[in-house]
């Protein structure tokens, strides 16, 4: 009993010292913010020898080495809790493996907060008219129908600490009329061209002598079961910078609005640069005040009654080698070890806290 308890002790303390590890701080920072708010009572609270931690203590020590163990284990190369690199296997000499000690990270902002963005600009009528749109993916003509590869999109909860939109790609049928066959003949005769949501809507009402308010009905009809899209406003979850390129895509439109709203984003963008040289107290700084520009952006600019932001706003990872992901392991393999930045996590591939935004 005397020897658990005083490997016990060694190991505890071994723990706290672990808590004030810069790289597992920055990590935990973006995992799991309610741990990484604990962590600096739960050290200086250390119980005298002998005794044993009280029921709080234990839960953070049970939660802070579930990520100790993700740290030193983690196979993942999506995850700056794990840092990768290059290496090469060579020599005779048996398996050997260094790691650089300088590591570089990239922080992407969570393509859900873009998302949510985009359902904002396109759920106001004025801001959707300027909108560039075209036909889904995949669409043709059958007989007495017309298919099409229909994206369905089922929006996480933003309160959660890991969200992401499940998104699904099928096959999808709409019966053939007379509107929708001439609907489809000006996007094929206007190929290459941009068409924008208004000039579709006013097209509409001249073709069909309908009211303009029963035009905007039947597009948005067809706006929400996929068949007519806004690519423009489409965040993939590969790019590099997707708030940059949300962005791009707002700039192209040529309109006012677009660039007030892209100017406003430029705060959020400089907070995202920022994230990954910053320490772990200026990380906290800047995510209390991404989350609040990003809350501003949709309610200052467009309106929102109430801004959706989601909990994890950042995703990032980590390699070892300088500025690229880079470092020599003589006569053994390319590996990584220590603890940087987030869990896997939708939202770019990483990020999170132990789940994706993958997305």
């Amino acid at each position: 009993a005397a020897l658990l308890a005083a490997e016990t002790g060694r190991s505890r303390a071994a723990l706290r010292e672990l808590a004030g590890h810069e790289r597992l701080r920055r990590a935990l920072l973006l995992a799991s913010p309610a741990l990484d708010a604990q962590l600096d009572a739960y050290r200086r609270t250390a119980p005298a020898d002998g005794d044993r931690p009280g029921k709080k203590q234990r839960k953070i020590e049970r939660s802070l080495l579930s990520y100790v163990y993700r740290t030193a284990c983690k196979t993942s190369p999506f995850s700056t809790f794990t840092g990768v690199a290059l290496g090469s296997l060579t020599g005779s000499d048996g398996l050997r493996l260094r790691v650089d000690e300088e590591w570089w990270a990239q922080a992407r902002l969570n393509v859900v907060a873009l998302g949510r963005l985009a359902d904002a600009v396109i759920a106001d009528p004025a801001r959707r008219a300027d909108l560039p749109v075209a036909p889904a993916s995949g669409w043709g003509r059958d007989d007495d129908r017309v298919r099409y590869v229909r994206r369905w999109v089922t929006a996480g909860d933003d309160d959660t600490a890991v969200t992401f939109d499940a998104v699904k790609d099928r096959l999808f049928f709409l019966r053939r009329s007379g509107t929708l066959d001439r609907l489809l003949g000006l996007f094929e005769e206007r190929r290459g061209s941009v068409l924008r949501y208004g000039e579709l809507v006013e097209w509409l009402a001249r073709d069909q002598g309908a009211a303009r308010e029963e035009c905007e009905q039947y597009l948005g009809a067809l706006l929400d079961v996929g068949m007519v899209q806004v690519p423009c406003l489409r965040t993939e979850v590969h790019d590099t910078d997707p708030l940059r390129a949300f962005q791009g895509a707002l700039g192209g439109l040529e309109r006012p609005w677009a660039d007030r709203l892209a100017d406003r984003l430029e705060g959020p963008a400089r907070c995202v640069e920022r994230f990954a040289d910053a320490s772990p107290e200026e990380r906290r700084v800047l995510l209390d005040t991404l989350r609040a520009q990003l809350r501003a952006v949709q309610e200052e600019e467009l309106g929102a009654e109430r801004a959706k932001v989601p909990q994890t706003l950042l995703y990032e990872d980590a390699a070892a080698g300088g500025r690229g992901p880079v470092a020599d392991a003589p006569g053994g393999a390319a590996g990584s070890s220590g603890a940087a930045g987030a869990a896997d996590g939708p939202g770019g591939a990483v990020g999170g806290s132990g789940g994706p935004s993958g997305s």
